[in-house]
């Protein structure tokens, strides 16, 4: 419904003015992947994000997807569950750090495996089938909210200080699971550019 105004208690509608004791705004909620996929991200070889993740997200630690190097993702798909504002401040924080660890060993592309992405989605599927949100209700935390979405529970609920923990231990040992190129091959440059 397109509202052009407001007034009072009542609001203008193109069918005219509706009396009304409150107004809520809800346009959906397509939480963790609607934004991201509503934007034309393409991987090596021109791969759509969208397309790879057709059966449902796939990432290592909510930061990075396999095949997309140098895109990192902030309170995107098996982040924390929490205080999303803290949760965005740490992601990008730690991003900024993976950065300037690049920088200085002269780092071109930064990215992550299939493998790493299935221990991470492994280990958030074990914390997950624990919380209630598993129970096979409909909800934002996955999905069940937007008919046609397949349902997965989007969000590491491990707690965001467990998160945290994770992701800057992952960070002090040098970032296992991240795959460095330091050399930009002609595909790669080309990709890049």
């Amino acid at each position: 419904m397109k509202i052009p105004g407001q007034l009072s208690t009542e609001i203008n509608t193109a069918s005219g003015l509706k009396e009304i004791d409150i107004l809520i705004l809800a346009s959906g909620f397509d939480a963790l992947t609607g934004a991201i996929l509503k934007v034309d991200i393409r991987g090596v070889g021109g791969v759509a994000l969208r397309d790879r993740w057709a059966d449902g997200p796939r990432d290592y630690l909510g930061f990075v997807c396999a095949d997309f190097p140098n895109f990192f993702m902030v309170n995107g798909p098996h982040c924390a569950a929490g205080n999303f504002v803290l949760i965005a401040e740490h992601m990008v924080d730690w991003i900024f750090r993976l950065i300037d660890f690049a920088v200085e060993r002269r780092i071109v592309a930064i990215d992550t495996t299939p493998e790493a992405e299935d221990r991470w989605l492994n280990q958030v599927s074990e914390i997950a089938s624990q919380a209630i949100a598993s129970s096979g209700c409909d909800s934002w935390f996955n999905g069940g909210n937007i008919p046609g979405k397949r349902k997965q529970l989007l969000t590491y609920f491990g707690g965001q200080g467990e998160f945290a923990k994770l992701a800057d231990g992952i960070a002090e040992a040098g970032y296992p699971g991240f795959e460095f190129t330091q050399e930009a091959s002609a595909a790669m440059a080309a990709h890049l550019a």
